[in-house]
């Protein structure tokens, strides 16, 4: 496996492709078209006056943008994982806005399962087909992970007699047969394979950040990919396979209590973490209620979708979280970036099979299982509690200990933030609360420093053997 520390610096711009810059909107018969479109990271600010639209927020911060933070978008953030709506970190930035879920005239499909997934693998297969024709069939790179989405997407490529360059698999602890699995698929599909140790560091966190346009707490593992992904034009990326046809994120408990009209209830049980925010400083600026609040009103505008859980995380977490890193951090040079699982036709379909269809998480495989049958050998890789992660996690929690000492923040509660850290140092079984310790640690420095107009003092110089070092 490789590991490699040599990423871009944070304060490039990150280049990000798009096919068209008219947005589409709703036909006449309510289906939203270009889909794709909706997913790529577009922002807004009013700046003197004149209302600026960019790729980038850090673009749209260099030209002027307020810095003011917007906490009662921060508030949901830290307690979902996510922003919702158009609310991003900074009160001034606005996300492009999406149409009401309930105007897309989508209505659940009455099929059976057999034909469900019938369907799927002819609307799958048309999309990987328009994929190639638009993008090529050369200098193809993309992720390939132990789960369903990336394999089903390098299978249909295959089969049209299309390959990859090459794909990378990052290997965690917490999915320790990932990159084992995601090996056997590509050998067995002829197609080279790397293996890349995950990023972890204060370095590679901050540049996620950047890349990632602040909407993510997640894939500061992913930086480890991007020395692989340069020389590469075309990137193919599942996003949004899990949610549409995996059932991600669906209970049994969810959708009862969804049915039922629950829907505080469901918010406050599954989706806001209840309590204090963790590692804030001021605690008044977070309050529960306004998160709830929030969030509910968001849930509420998917009511009518036959998959409404499904239809909030796709239009919230999916379209910020997942999409600012593959139309973001994962195009460290323009690359193209392909999303299958996003073009009308598939998206129309998936977005039909209601809920009770999705609830077990078999849909998906199931589909890829008769699509090739030539691979239902090779099983799906899983997610459990990492049995040991005091190498990585003890040296992550020294190195973040260093970076709080090093920074202030009005955002951060270092006591606490340095207390977690000790701890973890001292009790081995803690060591496994370092990874979410030292992602929020480093976002609320990060904001703060931000907020406090000190972004446009800091440079970047690399020191011998290559490492990015920051100085404030």
């Amino acid at each position: 496996m490789k590991g490699n520390q040599d990423f871009p610096s944070p304060h490039q711009e990150v280049s990000i492709s798009r096919a068209d810059e008219a947005p589409s909107v709703p036909t006449e018969t309510g289906r939203l078209t270009d889909i794709a479109f909706h997913f790529r990271p577009k922002y807004f600010a009013t700046i003197h006056g004149k209302t600026i639209a960019s790729a980038s927020i850090v673009d749209l911060i260099r030209q002027g943008a307020s810095l003011d933070i917007d906490f009662s978008a921060l508030n949901v953030f830290l307690r979902s994982g996510f922003y919702i709506g158009t609310n991003t970190l900074f009160r001034s930035v606005h996300a492009q806005e999406v149409p009401n879920p309930a105007s897309f005239g989508v209505k659940p499909t009455d099929a059976n399962r057999s034909t469900t997934i019938e369907q799927y693998i002819e609307l799958f297969r048309q999309s990987i087909e328009r994929q190639i024709k638009r993008f090529g069939r050369l200098g193809i790179c993309m992720g390939l992970s132990g789960g369903r989405d990336s394999r089903h997407i390098l299978l249909e490529l295959c089969r049209f007699g299309v390959k990859p360059d090459v794909c990378w698999t990052i290997y965690s602890p917490n999915s320790p047969l990932e990159l084992t699995i995601a090996q056997q698929v590509a050998l067995k599909a002829g197609v080279p394979h790397v293996g890349l140790i995950a990023a972890a560091s204060v370095e590679s966190e901050w540049y996620k950040n950047w890349a990632t346009h602040f909407e993510s707490t997640e894939h500061g593992w992913a930086v480890a990919a991007i020395p692989t992904i340069h020389g590469h034009g075309v990137i193919y990326d599942g996003m949004a396979g899990d949610v549409l046809s995996a059932g991600h994120f669906l209970t049994d408990q969810g959708v009862r209590l969804v049915r039922e009209g629950r829907i505080d209830e469901f918010v406050e049980r599954i989706i806001v973490r209840s309590g204090p925010v963790p590692l804030v400083r001021d605690q008044s600026l977070f309050p529960l209620e306004t998160a709830l609040e929030a969030v509910s009103a968001e849930v509420r505008r998917h009511l009518s979708m036959p998959n409404p859980i499904g239809s909030f995380y796709l239009w919230n977490r999916t379209r910020r979280t997942i999409g600012s890193s593959a139309f973001g951090l994962l195009c460290p040079s323009g690359q193209k970036t392909s999303v299958p699982y996003l073009d009308d036709d598939l998206f129309g379909f998936l977005s039909s099979i209601p809920d009770s269809m999705l609830v077990d998480h078999e849909l998906h495989t199931d589909t890829i299982r008769r699509a090739f049958p030539e691979y239902a050998d090779i099983p799906y890789a899983y997610k459990v509690k990492s049995q040991n992660p005091s190498p990585t996690n003890r040296r992550l929690a020294v190195e973040t200990a260093r970076y709080l000492l090093r920074y202030s923040c009005a955002l951060l509660s270092k006591n606490m933030a340095l207390g977690h850290l000790t701890r973890a140092l001292l009790v081995p079984w803690y060591l496994d609360q370092v990874n979410w310790v030292h992602t929020i640690s480093v976002y609320l420095v990060q904001a703060g420093l931000l907020s406090s107009g000190l972004r446009f003092d800091m440079q970047t110089e690399r020191s011998s053997d290559g490492r990015i070092q920051h100085e404030m």
